[in-house]
């Protein structure tokens, strides 16, 4: 609990959690009430400190910086010529660093806070001046040398490595503040397309009382320029400067790249978080897993600037596009490298039925963001999947038309492609790639973004998955959707030929649902839309009249008396949840209709599931429900809750915890096989 704040840190996880609309609460945030009682068991602390009350867990942990005297080098002596031999004087001392940070402690008026110049300057100048001395241990660090030498370090050791890199940045950036120096790198667009530039601004600002100077300021990425001079910047003025930026890295979030299954494979970054285009040595890299989000960044700017004959090199940040929006304000985006055409899928899977002849239209977003026109031509790549050795990879291809297209600069067109053949049950991988004369352009984006967070954009391979999948379509479906929470099991069965209508609760007060089969309440959309409750009682009229009502996983709303035909309920705090995507699903009936009608499910349809098999389990239910399997993660309590089937007049209710929307998201078979069997349970059984 922070005094300060007014508030426990877990208070404050809980509310920033809150605000992730795809991922939010179930209930409103609730502020935890309980103590945490701490109980010492063990100790390694001498048991006289421990009597006389010296009992802290970090009890003969040195955490000052006097623990950084030990091993570092304190004097050196150095051979000159070939027989004087004289000693340097000290390299540094880490009390007299700690002595002048004090001092600029102590002596800070935020009335006046140059007079604290002196004081950072000495803790700038020693700490500076150890670091060169030293080699790194290769620890991720925002200013991490490219030409630094390496090597591995023993523990105390990297201690001193990091802890004169933190000193040295904040001894730097904290001499600037004072100084009242600030540092502003803009440019005129968010994406840059080799071999375009991009103008980019440095603008330096010294709103102290003392001159200072600008030796040098480089920027990732841009045409290497020597200052031949330095620029001289009075109090209360400022200058700008200009590079150009000739090429910059994706901005492709490194823990969200090419999947297997639940895992990404490891990624390489550089040692000062900068991404950058080219590939750069293994010395000057490591893990992306170990570099802190702290230090992450697209490009930096370093600039050089000396104030009271102190030369102070800060790391600036990224190059900045700034933009402003009516209703968000100004907005900061880093400036971000592209393709100069890239090819986006409208949607990267599409279902098909197998053993039947495709014909789709698939959309194909073309984009130029290049300053020049550019005229190419769209080829297909080579199908590939999952084929099996004995089988041809399939008949299924791209039709494209062999006439050129030209983009203006920066234009966007939306191209329609045809895809026609014949499918057995396998998946496709269907590529496209764009020949802009000897350049090869593949690959297509998409953004995402909340609008208090920096912009995500996801880059991925020009290619569409056709998952063609047995399965059986009763002719008399047709399905009324509610989508929930991150929800699009729709658009797979429209791609399957089902006739869907996607509405919200305005759109089914006004729908004439008698002349549907089913209802779909996707996941958390009681949620989502609170208004849905008021349509409950309408939706068990209508399942009483023969059609069938199925609802997802809704567990803080479905409990509530009246919304469902039979009373259910769910563990609290925490309802149940089936975590493990491979947990063993038994099936209670296997003569259950659900489970053979109009697809016969096996056990091989839960293979490949991504991610979970169930989410709000209820732990109670009415005898009058009838359940279809028993899943449960190892060593958890046996439940045989996650699919629930009422039957209500002639038609049924049907409330399923197993994630199978998210499943035909990932292009899970027999997610979709079930999918349909649930939403078929109702019908009358076809001949």
């Amino acid at each position: 609990y922070d005094r300060i704040l007014g508030r426990s840190y877990a208070e404050i996880a809980v509310e920033s959690r809150a605000q992730l609309r795809s991922f939010g609460f179930e209930s409103p945030p609730w502020r935890p009430v309980h103590n945490t009682q701490w109980h010492r068991i063990a100790t390694r602390v001498d048991e006289s400190a421990a009597a006389s009350g010296d009992a802290s867990i970090f009890s003969g942990i040195d955490t000052t910086f006097a623990r950084l005297e030990k091993g570092s080098p304190i004097e050196i002596s150095g051979q000159v010529g070939s027989t004087a031999t004289v000693s340097r004087p000290r390299v540094y001392q880490m009390p007299v660093v700690l002595a002048y940070a004090d001092s600029a402690r102590a002596l800070l008026d935020l009335q006046n806070p140059s007079a604290v110049v002196p004081y950072l300057k000495q803790v700038a100048e020693k700490a500076a001046a150890a670091r060169s001395f030293l080699r790194g241990c290769r620890h991720p660090a925002r200013d991490a040398a490219m030409s630094m030498s390496y090597q591995p370090c023993q523990t105390d050791n990297l201690d001193l490595d990091a802890s004169l890199d933190l000193i040295q940045r904040r001894a730097a950036d904290a001499l600037l503040l004072a100084a009242g120096v600030s540092v502003e790198v803009t440019t005129d667009r968010e994406f840059l397309a080799s071999p375009d530039t991009a103008l980019v601004t440095i603008t330096v600002r010294n709103d102290g009382n003392a001159q200072v100077e600008v030796n040098d300021a480089t920027v990732t990425g841009s045409v290497p320029v020597r200052m031949t001079q330095t620029i001289k910047v009075p109090a209360h003025s400022s200058t700008r400067m200009y590079r150009q930026v000739v090429t910059m890295a994706y901005a492709h979030p490194y823990w969200i790249w090419k999947r297997e299954r639940n895992f990404y494979p490891a990624v390489v970054t550089a040692l000062d978080g900068v991404a950058r285009p080219t590939t750069f040595e293994d010395r000057f890299s490591t893990a992306s897993t170990g570099v802190p989000e702290g230090i992450r960044r697209l490009s930096d700017v370093l600039a050089t600037i000396t104030v009271d004959r102190t030369a102070v090199t800060a790391s600036v940040g990224e190059v900045l596009f700034r933009t402003a929006e009516p209703m968000l304000g100004v907005r900061d985006r880093a400036l971000s490298g592209v393709p100069k055409v890239t090819l986006t899928f409208e949607r990267a899977l599409e279902w098909a039925q197998a053993g039947k002849t495709t014909q789709k239209q698939v959309r194909v977003i073309l984009r130029s963001y290049s300053d020049k026109p550019q005229t190419f031509t769209l080829h297909a790549k080579p199908v590939t999947g999952n084929v099996p050795k004995e089988k041809p990879p399939g008949s299924v291809k791209f039709e494209i038309p062999p006439t050129a297209i030209t983009l203006a600069p920066h234009e966007g067109r939306e191209v329609t492609i045809a895809a026609r053949g014949t499918t057995d049950v396998q998946r496709y991988d269907m590529g496209l790639f764009a020949l802009e004369g000897k350049d090869t352009l593949d690959v297509g984006f998409r953004t995402a973004q909340y609008g208090y967070l920096p912009p995500l954009h996801m880059f991925r391979d020009a290619q569409l998955s056709l998952l063609a999948v047995e399965i059986k379509i009763p002719q008399r479906l047709s399905v009324g959707y509610i989508r929930g929470a991150g929800d699009d099991a729709d658009v797979g069965l429209k791609q399957l030929g089902v006739p869907v209508f996607v509405m919200n609760n305005e759109g089914l007060l006004r729908m004439d649902i008698d002349q549907l089969s089913t209802v779909v309440l996707g996941p958390d959309a009681l949620r989502v839309d609170p208004d849905l409750s008021t349509q409950m009682p309408r939706l068990m009229e209508f399942a009483r009249k023969g059609g069938t009502v199925v609802i997802f996983n809704n567990a803080a709303s479905i409990s509530k008396p009246g919304l469902m035909p039979f009373p259910l309920s769910f563990a609290r705090p925490f309802v149940e949840q089936v975590s493990r995507e491979d947990a063993e699903v038994t099936m209670i009936d296997p003569k259950s209709r659900v489970l053979t009608w109009p697809n016969e499910i096996h056990a091989n349809d839960f293979g490949e599931w991504i991610d979970a098999r169930a989410h709000a389990v209820p732990t109670t239910i009415d005898p009058r429900y009838s359940t279809v399997f028993e899943v449960h993660d190892p060593k958890q309590p046996e439940n045989r809750n996650s699919v629930l089937v009422a039957s209500v007049g002639k038609g049924k209710i049907i409330y399923a915890s197993l994630t199978l929307t998210q499943q035909i998201s990932n292009a899970v078979p027999g997610a979709m096989r079930l999918f349909v069997n649930l939403l078929s349970a109702g019908l009358q059984v076809e001949k």
